[in-house]
């Protein structure tokens, strides 16, 4: 329900496509996704929800020369998050009420932390970020 498994036959197929699926949630792309992204040569992959879409692209060929970065993309995007949570909210949820406005607030402070460093970084791993929205 949450997650998808995909065998290695199905995942050789996925070099220099544009993979779509579902984030119902809203979310923009975890670690996880970034990694299939990096390790099977995707393309463009598309994350949909009600409002619209984030949408990742690779930025070169994938026989061209490849960014000294790449391979880090997701292992970097998963720490940053996670230095985000210790430094950040974790202090912010440890002082507050510990209620469900404390949680939602947290829970969206890291949600926009994650859209942010994609926008600031991606260019660096070679990929460009975007959001669209209907």
């Amino acid at each position: 329900r949450d997650m998808v498994s995909f065998t290695d036959e199905e995942s050789a197929k996925f070099v220099d496509t544009v993979f779509t699926h579902n984030h119902p949630s809203g979310s923009t792309f975890s670690a996880a996704d970034l990694n299939l992204a990096v390790n099977k040569g995707i393309q463009e992959m598309r994350a949909c929800h009600a409002d619209g879409a984030y949408v990742l692209t690779r930025d070169y060929k994938i026989h061209d020369a490849v960014p000294v970065t790449y391979l880090e993309f997701a292992q970097d995007y998963a720490r940053a998050r996670q230095d985000y949570i210790a430094t950040v909210t974790t202090p912010i949820w440890e002082s507050s009420a510990q209620d469900a406005y404390a949680a939602n607030r947290c829970n969206k402070m890291v949600e926009d932390f994650r859209k942010n460093w994609l926008k600031e970084h991606s260019k660096e791993y070679g990929w460009t970020y975007k959001e669209e929205h209907k």
